[in-house]
């Protein structure tokens, strides 16, 4: 994302008139980008920092897919209701990336809680008390430790469809865009990611920004009925710190680790 410069001081005794002149025009400028943005009849707006819907979600994602350094938090809430007991599960995935390096920490269902590193092509994984370490490649560290490809990423390739007549709404300090689509077609994009699920009522989508159109989250909502049980879900992905993200390194203790580099199992 282009940030918009700083007003630069020119009052320099030393600098002639005309350049005092040129250093204000620019000034005028820069502050002439800040509010060229759209609204229309309803006080939504068209743009924001001068781009469309569109072009900001897709900026938006192609800075993601070539960061190699930021901090994703993910949460999923789930309540179901079965033979009239209600229940809520609640799964939080945080991860941090640091070029070919990353920190995960998974909690939520019981049994699952894992913390792990993966540093210069080895994982290092704690769970349920013991700590193991393997060799592994990036693509089977993501399937076998984090339950996901690279594939999924076409799951935010998102069709150029849902932005007809989308506008960008406006909450507190806060920008989103909202696309609310049958879950038919929702169904469609899992299914390009190779996920398997299938969803009959329609979803919500908010991609959410700041006033400088970097993203800071996005959110879904929908239900999804497995097996005669409706599950009603609302999941949470929030950016933060892309490009600043902390050197990570191997845990402390790394040489405690068990390695099971010949017991892990490939996908």
């Amino acid at each position: 994302m282009k940030k918009l410069l700083a007003i630069v001081m020119c009052a320099a005794l030393l600098l002639s008139c005309l350049m005092l002149s040129a250093c204000d025009e620019q000034d005028v400028m820069d502050e002439l980008k800040e509010i060229i943005d759209e609204t229309d009849e309803n006080g939504d707006f068209k743009t924001l920092a001068g781009k469309t819907p569109e072009q900001l979600y897709d900026d938006a994602f192609e800075l993601l897919s070539k960061a190699t350094n930021f901090t994703m938090t993910a949460k999923q809430l789930i309540s179901m209701d079965m033979d009239g007991e209600k229940i809520d599960v609640t799964q939080n995935v945080y991860q941090k990336i640091d070029g070919e390096n990353s920190y995960f920490k998974t909690s939520g269902v019981e049994g699952a809680e894992m913390e792990g590193w993966y540093v210069d092509g080895v994982v290092y994984a704690q769970h349920a008390g013991e700590k193991v370490k393997a060799t592994v490649s990036k693509e089977d560290y993501y399937k076998n430790f984090l339950g996901s490809d690279a594939s999924e990423s076409k799951i935010f390739d998102i069709p150029e469809s849902w932005f007809v007549d989308i506008t960008i709404k406006q909450d507190g300090e806060e920008y989103y865009i909202m696309f609310a689509v049958s879950g038919e077609e929702y169904s469609k994009l899992i299914q390009n990611a190779q996920l398997n699920a299938a969803l009959a009522d329609n979803v919500e989508y908010k991609v959410y920004f700041d006033k400088d159109g970097k993203i800071l989250r996005m959110e879904t909502d929908f239900s999804m009925e497995v097996e005669g049980v409706v599950a009603n879900t609302h999941t949470e992905s929030i950016f933060e710190n892309v490009g600043t993200t902390e050197a990570i390194t191997a845990p402390a203790d790394a040489d405690s680790y068990t390695d099971v580099t010949s017991n892990l199992p490939t996908t």
